[in-house]
């Protein structure tokens, strides 16, 4: 569904990922963890379209998007949920949730709110008075209206109590499952990216240096990366 090809970012004369390669097969979930500042949110923002690729491709089902818009990326089907969240605090629940709304698209409201129960009596709080879980929650149905067919997370049970972490990670599996969304997770939650994902990638100083399924991968070596 997702293929990252020889991907090379750079911030100025700085390289910050060097020759990424990167497969998140179609309906699958895959975790990509490593130490804080190794690369992995400079990743996701370059498969969103919001930084330069100085080389390298971005493939979805095939085609080549590496010269595309964010907003065209979007359409395309790759939804992202970024660290911080990143909602409108002075919008409304609701508001965050249909803003640039495709109106094709607002069917999917009601089933996404059957997702997260809890924002239904909330859809007229403004998103800055919510909790940190809730506001996690309102991030995910916010990408979830627009049919991603692949969805991007960046560390989505940072900073968030143990009762929503579990909620989440049942809404991940749910739409991955139940919808065919193609998951690509960034985590520094080991024991939560081990019991999600199908497969694990390792990133150290941006670059790939441990990969495979995540049966066959022992915990204590990754274990070796994510200790600083």
């Amino acid at each position: 569904m997702l293929n990252v090809e020889r991907l090379t970012v750079s911030y100025g004369e700085s390289i910050v990922l060097k020759d990424i390669q990167l497969q998140v097969p179609d309906g699958a979930i895959v975790a990509l963890i490593g130490r804080n500042g190794v690369g992995k949110t400079t990743l996701l923002k370059s498969i969103m379209g919001l930084l330069h690729i100085k080389e390298g491709k971005v493939i979805l089902a095939g085609e080549d998007i590496t010269t595309y818009s964010t907003d065209e990326r979007a359409r395309r089907g790759i939804g992202y949920v970024p660290q911080g969240r990143d909602i409108f605090p002075y919008l409304t629940v609701y508001e965050n949730l249909v803003v640039g709304l495709d109106k094709r698209q607002s069917f999917m409201l009601e089933e996404v709110l059957n997702l997260f129960p809890m924002l239904k009596g909330l859809l007229s709080r403004m998103g800055g008075n919510l909790s940190g879980g809730q506001q996690q929650q309102l991030a995910i149905a916010r990408a979830l209206v627009r049919e991603p067919r692949v969805l991007l997370f960046d560390e989505p049970t940072e900073g968030i109590q143990p009762s929503v972490v579990i909620e989440i990670e049942r809404v991940i599996k749910s739409i991955n499952k139940e919808k065919g969304v193609s998951v690509l997770l960034v985590e520094q939650y080991l024991d939560f990216a081990l019991r999600i994902a199908d497969y694990l990638y390792v990133m150290e100083k941006g670059q790939i240096v441990l990969q495979g399924e995540t049966r066959e991968i022992k915990s204590q070596s990754l274990k070796e990366y994510l200790v600083i």
